[in-house]
């Protein structure tokens, strides 16, 4: 069994110029700590009542496609899910037009799934893989799933499959709460230009990827706008010599992400094994550098498929510390305690142990149960929402208890 083949229409014409898709997760989620909350995405919002959760994991994907002639074809994809900020663009998540002159070569323009790891096409489809959510040590750390722009793909065969080479740029905005003590903002996500590439090979048993994409931030985050215009207030570096110095570093515009990835997968002979590793390499303070990556292993047991997953991630180099001002007054104490939280507002120390069955029970239907060990590091829950909306975390460990219901129609 490959978890990999999930193509399947709900509606095709006879010519197959037109087709319509769905694919979806119906879920539910204990999760055992009274502050960390388990969080699938930057924009949503907790919805757990107590312990308990059937928003965080459920969702539905409906896709149409069209194909015009020979050469050109279109295809759109919505993702329904609990959002803190529900829009038709917001849940547009693919929207493209594609050209292919040749066998060879494709050029796609609009909105694209960024496509730099293994589960870039199908990352949002449950029954496309074996656990019951990709591992968030690595998916988690990605700022973007998808973006506004264009990709130009060229495929050849190679031995007994197909190697492909990717190159895409293009732009993204997407807007997500940012919740502070007693406080909820709505901020903006600006990010341009996005820009990277992918080489990936693929036949019937390995799958095996190498990605790369660099982005640059286009705005700044309300809060970090607000504590800027704070510590660039005239006469405060004459009580806080280092002011003017923090209020450049915390300043995201025109400052750079890297994010670098290597991945492979192997689905025959009853074995599914899959691991990946990435660097995420950043150029703003608030957001730490970090290692991330993790290896699955699953045996086919006829339709029963038990899993062992883990995964990690690990922040590059020591947290950025603020020294206080030189003379304390409400104002700069102020400004110094903002400033320290920014300083490591986005950190990720952790590791996860998961066990886990998928149940492929009818065509296009699987079940999953899968069960989460997480030992999260003090003040580095950036994967997570905090119930307590305290920016200090203690050192926690997190058990999730999961199951789903997952198809592709």
């Amino acid at each position: 069994m490959s978890v990999r083949t999930v193509r399947a229409d709900f509606f095709s014409t006879e010519d197959g110029k037109l087709r319509l898709s769905s694919f979806g997760t119906l879920g539910v989620v204990y999760d055992s700590s009274d502050i960390l909350y388990l969080q699938t995405s930057t924009d949503q919002p907790n919805t757990f009542d107590g312990h308990w959760s059937w928003r965080s994991s459920t969702q539905l994907g409906i896709q149409a496609s069209a194909k015009f002639t020979d050469e050109w074809d279109a295809m759109v994809q919505f993702l329904i899910k609990d959002r803190s900020y529900n829009s038709l663009n917001e849940n547009l998540f693919w929207g493209l037009l594609r050209w292919q002159p040749s066998r060879n070569f494709t050029v796609r323009a609009g909105r694209l799934g960024l496509d730099v790891y293994l589960l870039s096409d199908y990352r949002n489809v449950g029954y496309a893989y074996l656990w019951e959510r990709p591992p968030t040590e690595f998916y988690g750390s990605l700022i973007n799933q998808n973006f506004d722009g264009v990709d130009l793909a060229w495929r050849v065969p190679l031995a007994q499959g197909f190697f492909q080479a990717k190159a895409f740029a293009g732009s993204y905005s997407h807007s997500f709460p940012i919740f502070q003590l007693d406080t909820v903002s709505k901020n903006t996500l600006a990010l341009s230009p996005i820009f990277g590439g992918k080489f990936s090979y693929e036949d019937e048993d390995w799958q095996l990827s190498l990605g790369a994409t660099y982005t640059i931030f286009d705005k700044n985050f309300v809060g970090i706008s607000q504590l800027l215009q704070g510590l660039s207030a005239p006469g405060l570096r004459t009580v806080w010599s280092n002011a003017a110095d923090y209020a450049a570093q915390l300043n995201k515009v025109g400052k750079g992400i890297g994010f670098y990835s290597i991945g492979a997968a192997y689905n025959a002979n009853e074995w599914s094994i899959q691991s990946e590793f990435g660097y995420l390499d950043s150029g703003v303070p608030e957001i730490q550098s970090q290692f991330s990556g993790y290896f699955s292993i699953g045996r086919h047991i006829g339709d029963i498929t038990p899993y062992l997953l883990f995964s990690i991630a690990r922040p590059s180099g020591e947290s950025k510390t603020v020294v206080p001002p030189e003379i304390s007054g409400p104002l700069q104490d102020q400004l110094y305690a903002a400033t320290s939280i920014a300083m490591q507002e986005y950190r990720i120390n952790q590791e996860t142990i998961s066990l886990g069955a998928r149940w492929d029970f009818a065509p296009n239907l699987a079940a999953k149960i899968q069960w989460d060990h997480s030992h999260v590091a003090a003040n580095s829950s950036s994967l997570w929402l905090n119930g307590s909306r305290e920016i200090s975390t203690p050192d926690l460990d997190v058990d999730l208890f999961s199951l789903s219901m997952n198809w592709s129609f």
